[in-house]
């Protein structure tokens, strides 16, 4: 279920101002992240399936996206993987000359994050 860019941008300021203040039922997700892109910086590089592999498992499983209980495909993640391998790179090269995450460039990460999932989507067929 993709959100529009309003739900997202009003569901992630919830989330931040409860991590600004300590507390809410969202305490959790900025740690994870943090975890899971200090990963990703560590390999940035998506040209190796293998590399590609570790990362689209641990994001999967963190966010419990369940990509693994894919009765259609053989070895969901695995072909998340190679998919990412073939297309990332390429579509995520806009982000970094982004300065900030802020109002004017949540819209080209919300556009990145959407053909990443499209790309997932069109190997699981889900």
């Amino acid at each position: 279920m993709a959100l529009d860019l309003n739900t997202f941008i009003r569901l992630y300021g919830r989330v931040k101002a409860d991590w600004d203040k300590g507390a809410g039922k969202h305490w959790w997700i900025v740690p994870l992240n943090l975890a899971l892109e200090g990963i990703c910086r560590e390999s940035p590089r998506h040209t190796d399936p293998a590399q590609v592999y570790a990362k689209v498992r641990l994001i999967n499983r963190a966010y419990s996206a369940n990509l693994q209980r894919n009765r259609k495909v053989q070895w969901p993640e695995w072909e998340v993987a190679k998919a990412f391998a073939k297309a990332a790179d390429s579509i995520m090269r806009p982000l970094c000359s982004l300065p900030a995450l802020d109002q004017g460039t949540v819209t080209q990460v919300v556009e990145c994050h959407s053909e990443l999932m499209g790309c997932a989507r069109r190997v699981t067929r889900i």
